[in-house]
């Protein structure tokens, strides 16, 4: 076991090395890829629909960013919380919502930044990169799982039944395995509880965002048709080769969208929107909490 473990702690610390490392040239390369592919979708989006952005209903913006974004915020915070426990870390609530602000604001970088920010935090002492890298890992497969049920679960009712049964049974693999390792790796079961509670409630403000983000735009939706784009969260965040999977969430949206009738430009409209209005948000935030604390507090 030791050896097996310092394989996984190298592994890990040659990865990080290389991303350090990597060449500022094709950071920047990959970032103005990202932003182009980006703002050419959302423009063709617009185009293609006869959308602009004097046409938003600012209500629903408003709705968003006052009513949907703040506990997306908490969420994600308390989510980092229970994820520390699984690499034996208890920070607080406040430290871990701090960080995973920051985390989210890394992202913006055209690498896994905020998996770094976050993986940094992690480490102790007391325990290995490859802990940290476990707990988050394990975290995300549960998050994955869950979304994949979800989403694949409304698919089968629109009648997708080959993409909705693929997801599901992926998803239910995905979670059997999640839940068995936090099982291993912490025998207080309630950790377990209390990261599917925050997995289901995360996706349910994910399915109100699009479904204000469509409103916003004027078109009426369903519960059950935002709930297919539960996915596309996830699936953004898989692809960090460019920043957040600026572009991918959004050419993701689209195509799954056209199996519940709707408009590919209009699920991509939507997903822009709620990535930009994520981003006018946690930028700011970020830049008072590294101006206010440039160093987060450490634990006593």
């Amino acid at each position: 076991m030791p050896d097996r473990h310092n394989r996984w702690l190298s592994r890990i610390e040659y990865l990080f090395s290389f991303l350090r490392t990597g060449s500022a040239g094709q950071h920047k390369k990959l970032l103005t890829f990202a932003i182009i592919l980006f703002f050419f979708g959302l423009f063709y989006s617009l185009y293609e629909s006869q959308h602009s952005i004097t046409s938003l209903d600012w209500l629903y913006i408003l709705i968003i960013l006052a009513l949907c974004l703040p506990p997306t915020i908490i969420i994600n915070g308390v989510r980092y919380k229970y994820t520390s426990s699984l690499a034996h870390n208890h920070i607080s609530t406040q430290r871990a919502l701090n960080i995973s602000i920051l985390s989210s604001a890394a992202n913006i970088l055209p690498l896994p930044g905020g998996v770094m920010v976050k993986l940094a935090n992690l480490k102790k002492p007391e325990n290995t990169y490859s802990d940290s890298f476990q707990a988050i890992l394990t975290a995300s497969f549960l998050w994955l799982s869950l979304t994949s049920m979800y989403s694949g679960g409304w698919l089968i009712y629109f009648k997708q039944f080959s993409l909705g049964y693929t997801m599901l049974l992926t998803g239910a693999c995905l979670s059997v395995y999640a839940s068995l390792t936090i099982r291993k790796i912490t025998q207080d079961y309630k950790i377990l509880l209390a990261l599917l509670l925050i997995e289901i409630l995360a996706i349910q403000v994910d399915v109100i965002r699009m479904y204000f983000a469509f409103k916003a735009i004027g078109i009426d939706t369903s519960y059950a048709q935002c709930s297919v784009f539960a996915i596309t969260s996830i699936m953004g965040s898989i692809v960090s080769i460019v920043p957040a999977g600026l572009g991918v969430r959004e050419i993701f949206a689209a195509l799954i969208s056209t199996t519940i009738d709707i408009q590919a430009s209009h699920a991509y409209i939507a997903v822009s929107i709620n990535r930009i209005l994520g981003l006018t948000v946690i930028i700011p935030v970020t830049y008072f909490l590294l101006k206010t604390s440039p160093d987060p507090p450490a634990e006593h």
